[in-house]
């Protein structure tokens, strides 16, 4: 029988034996853990990548510490087809065990090296990460308390994300990614630091995550170089078509989103765009260089605002717009200000600072013209509260050129003759503003050094409005909105000075026109095209030669309907042969020489026409020109203008007469070409007339036009030379009033005198009493007989005629000397009228 004692050691040893089992057991079974469990995972893990997409799986090593929560994966590949989907050589993680049981995931550490995966989104929104479909469906279930998560630290190194998705193909060379401190229960930011490629543009971060609980986002610098455009065309569209171009960035850069809130962007830094091509449908645009440096604040929520704060420059922007026609280069462009944009009812765009663009040219598409060009723009002081309300302190603009010939859309340059329509060399447009969002106001326009050529070609048409016509944008303006009020434009003054001219090129009179006015003051002030009563005074001051002076002033109403002006013009030492091309074409005169003085007062009242003008001309000579108009001005003269102005010269060739010009501007029949021949024909002969009826008083109250053919040109007949019947000698009476036609003689030396002898009935009766059978039948009377009968041919009469025009001639040249040339005979003339008087005929 056993003792006590040895009962207890007994149970004693029974029971470190079975403690020694119990622990080797459970070391057995922990050793069991530990070296199956990472098999197990192993397994595991292929079947879930196999049954989530994966083709083929291999896994060559994994390490699992169940004490420290470290797993160490040795090279993990995923396949999908031959395709490589996921490739991790190796990848550690250290997961916190404790957590756990408070419903928290906590890696303390991941690390992942040379690691290559593809991530793909489909049209559907599935995501696929390394071959993996991941399943978005949202459950039904819904726990009682959600899990937080959380990594202290994530470390990849050498590896590449290649991401697509319908519309977007990246890939990311990831050198160095640091991520710390991230977590859904944490509320300080996440800072992040990556350094790597983005589609071969290196890429930079340096900056934070913001908490979980806080949304999406990041905060922090950011640099990107030569990163290519042509990756996000499709992300653009269908705003953009096609997207080209080089982009830089080195700025401060903040975005943060949540389901709740807003999406908030800001930045500050420096934006550089390159070879920017964009295209929208069949138009395009092309930007060598943009570049932004400043501030963006946006705010997309119910109110979205943006606010910029900065300086942007652009350099060698070309807008092609096929829909248009038109092509826009901009050489650079550069804004420093502020500006901004909110949908709130104040205003839904702001904006304040300078905008300057260098090198503008906006041309129509077929390349034949330049249509604007600008050296310089500068706007200064803009202020911009919504598009309704602009103001703008002063823009201005160096070397300008309009509608400037360039070739045959080759590229090739016009020829150096053909001027452009219009150049300014500077402008100043001062106090600028817009309201109501189509009323624009301006102060002052200041243009120096202009010149404006005025061309109009062989066909009749003027080349400024050709061009404007064959635009492929000019059309018939837009219809108006309902209810929309008409846009408008207010000028207080416009002032062209400096070296300034207007040259006038007209091809369409033969030989072809070409004069320049030099441009001294050109003032215009009062402009409203809002106010159609509006009087507008203009000044133009200038001369077309040194010693030449023209000057214009008075108001117009150009708005008016019909169109009313009050001008008075003044010109002074005007040559006159420029001027043929006109005269010929309108009077069929060729101005050989001459000089023009004028002093006029032009008034269109209600489309009444009423001018006067008082011509001065000196030294005037003109010659015909065979052709239409001749013959229609020689008609409406009824005396040769020759003979015309030849009788308004005084002595010393000068021609002085007064113009009026009227006319219904409103009568379809009215013509300003035909209303201006008319009056200086009436002129002329009027002034003619009363130029000879002054110098012969007091014998010249029977001056007359006198037309004695049909076939002759009207001519001035003078007083004639009256003579007793059948008597061929000059009366002494007679002789004063010859004196006179002599003294016009000498003082017109291009003025002929007609002589015209005529002889009468009254000649014949005197002819016959001075017959012997006369005196023979005075005496048979006495003695009762019958009287014999006497003739006297018309031959006799006609050598009257003739005598009495040789004796006429005979005293102006022995008593005046002048010139036999200049009195020219004409056939002798029998004047069978009871009551004509024995004469000669003085004709002009």
């Amino acid at each position: 029988m056993k003792t006590i004692n040895e009962e207890k050691s007994s149970t004693a040893g029974l029971l470190r034996r079975r403690w020694v089992i119990v622990v080797t057991v459970i070391a057995t079974l922990f050793l069991a853990v530990i070296v199956v469990t990472p098999y197990i995972m192993e397994l595991a893990l292929e079947d879930w990548l196999r049954d989530n997409g994966a083709d083929q799986v291999e896994i060559d090593d994994i390490d699992f510490n169940p004490v420290t929560g470290i797993t160490v994966i040795e090279l993990l590949n995923v396949k999908v087809g031959e395709h490589d989907t996921l490739v991790i050589p190796r990848l550690t993680l250290d997961l916190d065990w404790s957590p756990l049981f408070s419903r928290q995931v906590y890696i303390k550490a991941v690390a992942l090296d040379g690691v290559e995966i593809d991530v793909s989104v489909d049209e559907n929104g599935a995501m696929n990460i390394g071959g993996i479909e991941l399943d978005t469906g949202e459950s039904d279930e819904e726990t009682d308390e959600p899990w937080d998560y959380g990594i202290v630290e994530l470390i990849i190194t050498n590896s590449v994300l290649d991401f697509r998705n319908p519309v977007l193909r990246v890939k990311t060379g990831i050198d160095d990614l640091k991520l710390t401190e991230l977590t859904t229960w944490a509320s300080a930011p996440a800072p992040v630091t990556f350094t790597g490629t983005f589609n071969g543009a290196s890429i930079h971060l340096d900056g934070q995550l913001p908490p979980l609980s806080a949304g999406y986002g990041y905060s922090g610098r950011v640099k990107v170089d030569d990163l290519s455009l042509a990756i996000f065309e499709q992300l653009a569209a269908p705003a953009v078509t096609g997207l080209a171009g080089r982009v830089m960035l080195d700025t401060d850069f903040s975005v943060t989103y949540t389901e709740d809130k807003p999406l908030v962007m800001k930045q500050d830094g420096q934006i550089q765009v390159s070879e920017l091509q964009l295209k929208q449908g069949e138009d395009s645009i092309g930007y060598a260089q943009l570049q932004w440096q400043g501030v963006v604040d946006v705010s997309l929520a119910d109110v979205l605002e943006m606010a910029s704060n900065g300086v942007l420059n652009g350099n060698d922007l070309v807008i092609d717009m096929p829909g248009e026609g038109a092509r826009l280069k901009q050489g650079s462009l550069a804004w420093e200000g502020k500006a901004g944009y909110s949908d709130a009812e104040d205003g839904a765009v702001q904006a304040g600072g300078q905008l300057r663009f260098e090198r503008t040219e906006l041309d129509p598409a077929d390349g034949q013209i330049h249509l604007a060009n600008f050296d310089v723009l500068e706007v200064h002081s803009l202020a911009v509260q919504g598009l309704d309300a602009i103001s703008i302190d002063s823009i201005n603009v160096n070397g300008a050129t309009f509608a400037e010939s360039v070739g045959k859309g080759d590229g090739t340059k016009a020829s150096a003759s053909e001027l452009p329509p219009l150049q300014i060399a500077s402008m100043e447009i001062n106090s600028l503003k817009v309201t109501d969002g189509n009323r624009i106001a301006i102060k002052t326009i200041d243009v120096q050094d202009a010149q404006y050529v005025a061309r109009r070609n062989k066909d009749g048409q003027w080349r400024m409005v050709t061009i404007l016509e064959t635009l492929p944008f000019a059309g018939e303006e837009a219809e108006p909105e309902p209810g929309a009020k008409p846009g408008s434009l207010q000028l207080e003054t416009m002032k062209i000075h400096g070296n300034s001219t207007l040259t006038v090129q007209d091809y369409d009179v033969s030989p072809p026109f070409r004069m320049r006015f030099n441009i001294e003051e050109i003032v215009h002030n009062d402009f409203d095209s809002g106010n159609p009563d509006q009087v507008n005074r203009i000044l133009w001051k200038g001369n077309i030669s040194k010693h030449n002076r023209i000057l214009i002033k008075g108001t117009v109403v150009p708005l008016a309907t019909p169109v009313s002006l009050k001008l008075d013009v003044t010109v002074e030492g005007l040559e006159l042969p420029p001027m043929s091309p006109y005269s010929i074409d309108s009077i069929g005169y060729r101005m050989d020489s001459g000089q023009l003085d004028s002093d006029s007062s032009l008034r269109i009242d209600k489309g009444q026409l009423d001018g006067t003008n008082k011509l001065t001309m000196r030294g005037l000579q003109m010659t015909p020109v065979k052709g239409e108009q001749l013959d229609k001005m020689e008609n409406q003269l009824a005396v040769p203008l020759n003979k015309g102005l030849d009788m308004l010269r005084d002595d010393h060739d000068v021609i002085r007469v007064d113009l009026p010009i009227t006319g219904d501007l409103d009568n379809p029949d009215f013509d300003a070409s035909d209303a201006i021949n008319q009056a200086v024909a009436k002129a002329a002969r009027e002034a003619a007339i009363t130029s000879l009826t002054l110098l012969l008083q007091p014998y010249g109250s029977l001056i007359t036009i006198a037309r004695y053919a049909a076939d002759k040109a009207a001519e001035v007949k003078l007083d004639p030379v009256v003579f007793a019947p059948a008597s061929a000698t000059v009366d002494e009476a007679r002789h004063d009033y010859l004196d006179k036609v002599a003294g016009i003689i000498k003082k017109r030396p291009n003025i002929n005198i007609r002589l015209c002898g005529v002889a009468t009935e009254a000649d014949r009766e005197a002819l016959i009493q001075q017959t012997p059978a006369a005196r023979a039948d005075k005496q048979d009377k006495a003695d009762k007989a019958e009287p014999p009968a006497v003739e006297i041919p018309d031959e006799q009469l006609q050598t009257l005629a003739d005598q009495r025009d040789e004796a006429v001639k005979d005293y102006l040249v022995s008593q005046h000397g002048i010139k036999p040339g200049r009195l020219v005979a004409c056939q002798p003339a029998i004047d069978s009228e009871a009551d004509a008087e024995p004469r000669v005929d003085l004709l002009i």
